[in-house]
Order: structure tokens, then sequence, then C-alpha cells
């Protein structure tokens, strides 16, 4: 088990840091106790969900490797 510092650098699980590296993203940790951030990481996923809704909302597939495209 880590113990984590209460300030400084922090650790990160390798798992997290791998899939962090391979998808090109930061992994933001959340508060353990009280997760406050949640509802804001709930919100932008809502918004990228219906920009991208929006962009294919008049089309249509009929494979989908098409949407790939």
């Amino acid at each position: 088990m880590t113990k984590h510092p209460r300030e400084g650098k922090i650790i990160l699980n390798t798992e997290y840091e791998r899939l962090g590296t391979y998808y090109h993203v930061a992994i933001m940790l959340a508060r353990v106790k009280k997760p406050k951030d949640k509802l804001n990481a709930e919100n932008t996923a809502g918004d990228c969900r219906t920009f991208v809704i929006a962009r294919l909302r008049n089309r249509s597939f009929s494979f989908l490797y098409e949407s790939y495209c």
C-alpha cells in the first residue's frame, strides 16, 4: 500500500500512468472523501456527447466503418 503525502509530488499508479501516456491525456486526481469534481467531469462528458451527436444528427450510415471515414 502506498501512502501519499499531504503536499508535494503525487504518486500515480503505474497502470494509470501507462493509460495516460497511451491516450496522450493528463490524469486528474479527484478528492477521495468528498468528490466535488465529479459533477464538473460529468457535465463535460455530457457536453462532448451532445457535440458529437449534433455533428452526426443528419447523417445516415449503413456500416459502422463509414462513420470513421
